[in-house]
């Protein structure tokens, strides 16, 4: 499970999966993955999460942090970069 984002009147034409989601500084924040033009929403992966205390709504369950890109959230034990240089044994192209 992870945060999501529902950017509003944002629908892109097919091919627009993987489409970054960024802020007025141009930091990206998520991954655009679909739409429903019907409801005229779109839905994106969220990179980051600082967490969520639900507070026992959802029984036991809080949404943790994590980083997808650097790993650097509270108890994360991996990220895609740790990945990538362990399988490209730290080559950079």
């Amino acid at each position: 499970m992870n945060l999501a984002y529902a950017p509003k009147q944002y629908i892109p034409g097919g091919g627009a999966s993987g489409s970054s989601i960024r802020t007025k500084e141009n930091k990206i924040v998520a991954i655009f993955h679909s739409a429903n033009a019907f409801a005229s929403v779109g839905l994106s992966a969220a990179l980051r999460s600082s967490g969520f205390d639900y507070q026992g709504l959802y029984g036991t369950y809080n949404l943790p942090q994590y980083d997808v890109i650097y790993g650097t959230g509270k108890d994360q034990q991996n990220s895609y970069r740790h990945e990538m240089l362990k399988r490209n044994k730290g080559r950079t192209w």
